[in-house]
């Protein structure tokens, strides 16, 4: 190979090697983290599945996850679709009145469109 056929294939390493920086490794990270997650949940923590229903877990196998998603309703979910535990929120929680809020009052008297 000659000194110009490596400066030809340059271009396509760098673009490799970004692409890799990019989007692999902060993948892999994310799925680190996530399987660390699922490893270390533990029963009364309240989580959210990847299809985005809230539950408690109330018990736990190598494999599954039973959510309690309603009193008295419990489910059972595969491990790995425990996408996030619940920090601090809950899924029952009414959401606090933002101060920028609008809210519109009628007047008793006025016709509802006007």
């Amino acid at each position: 190979m000659t000194g110009q056929d490596l400066v030809g294939l340059l271009p396509l390493v760098l673009i490799f090697a970004v692409f890799y920086l990019l989007f692999i490794r902060p993948q892999r990270n994310r799925q680190r983290q996530t399987l660390a997650m699922q490893r270390q949940l533990t029963v009364g923590q309240e989580v959210v599945t990847a299809s985005g229903l809230y539950g408690t877990i109330v018990g736990l196998d190598e494999d599954t996850v039973s959510l309690e998603i309603s009193p008295g309703v419990v489910s059972r979910w595969a491990r790995g679709a425990v996408a996030r535990v619940v920090a601090g929120e809950s899924a029952d929680a009414v959401p606090e009145e933002r101060p920028d809020t609008v809210h519109r009052e009628d007047d008793e008297g006025s016709p509802a469109g006007a």
